[in-house]
């Protein structure tokens, strides 16, 4: 009876062990491998955003995807920030239409760059060869909300980071 409890309580070590080796679960900012990046601008100041994978889904895979690891952004010195807010978006009819909350921020300040939360699992990638889906950022700078700009992070903006 104890050799069997024996092997079993080694197995679950020696799984445990390696699962932190190869980092097992959900990916985390020291595994990704692929970063989007883009910038507008809004009442005169620059506003970037990019995002984190760990994979680069391409047309010829779909329907094919990859999960969002992070996101971020960053709005120039002396910029109004009113709020940043991040949806999924599907090309759909000959534009960009919404798929989903991603997350929001407010209340930031400007001149560094800040991460979004993820609280459930995004993803950008292809439903059809001609059916990207891709993460919107949008920010907003007044008091009003009603200044903004869009930057589109698609699939094929990924690029290789290492």
């Amino acid at each position: 009876m104890r050799q069997p409890l024996a092997k079993m309580g080694a197995a679950l070590v020696l799984g445990a062990i390696l699962a932190a080796l190869v980092g097992a679960g959900p990916a985390s900012a020291i595994n990704v491998r692929y970063r989007a990046a883009k910038s507008c601008t809004v009442d005169g100041k620059t506003f970037r955003a990019d995002i984190h994978t760990y994979g680069r889904p391409t047309p010829d895979g779909a329907p094919a995807y990859t999960e969002v690891q992070l996101w971020g952004f960053y709005f120039e010195s002396g910029a109004d920030v009113a709020r940043v807010e991040a949806t999924m978006a599907i090309w759909r009819d000959g534009g960009w239409k919404w798929a989903g909350p991603v997350g929001v921020v407010g209340g930031v300040s400007s001149g560094e760059w800040h991460n979004g939360p993820t609280p459930g699992t995004s993803q950008i990638g292809y439903l059809t060869p001609n059916t990207p889906k891709a993460i919107r950022v949008r920010g907003y700078t007044g008091g009003f909300n009603y200044h903004f700009c869009d930057v589109i992070l698609r699939p094929a903006d990924l690029q290789w980071i290492g």
